[in-house]
């Protein structure tokens, strides 16, 4: 955790993650100062001022995956926050904003972003569904639970965890679990 995505590839956060956890203190350093140059004084810095939306996107969610990394959850959770200002993709954000609010043991703080999120495809209405059913058995919501699950029932199943699907299909009412 944190995933890739359409922000953030594969290869930069294993780029990311091996720069945080290698011994070279100077580059963690010159790392982190880039990744949160943007947030100290941004009038400061012509690189900063002349980027792109996306760039300031891409850094804005670098760095609040750098932050989680650096277990400074409620930085890295604002910093998410920061970059959904910063695009219209503001659903993948949310999900990933909720994800780490989860992980953090802080789930029911998600809860009213995942519930008004209008997902812009099927597979981003099933991973809010997945979150909520997450969300829901955290807070020990079982008709929350019981939906989320008949949602997912009727959604795309095939890169879903087995013990997830398992977990959810037991939640449905018998009539409504699917064979």
């Amino acid at each position: 955790f944190p995933l890739p995505s359409p922000y953030v590839s594969n290869s930069l956060l294993t780029l990311l993650r091996y720069i945080r956890i290698s011994g070279d203190e100077d580059v963690r350093q010159t790392v982190d100062g880039w990744l949160h140059l943007s947030q100290a004084n941004p009038g400061d810095s012509a690189d900063v001022a002349q980027a792109t939306e996306a760039e300031k996107l891409v850094r804005t969610v670098c760095a609040s995956y750098w932050s989680w990394w650096s277990e400074d959850r409620e930085v890295a959770v604002e910093l998410l926050r920061q970059a959904k200002s910063l695009t219209i993709a503001v659903q993948l954000l949310e999900l990933n904003e909720a994800s780490m609010l989860i992980e953090s043991q802080r789930a029911a703080e998600s809860l009213g972003g995942l519930q008004n999120l209008k997902p812009a495809n099927v597979w981003q209405e099933r991973d809010r569904e997945v979150l909520l059913f997450e969300v829901a058995k955290s807070i020990g919501d079982r008709a929350q639970m019981r939906s989320a699950a008949q949602k997912i029932a009727n959604l795309p199943l095939d890169d879903l965890p087995g013990e997830f699907v398992a977990e959810a299909m037991q939640a449905l009412p018998a009539a409504d679990a699917r064979p």
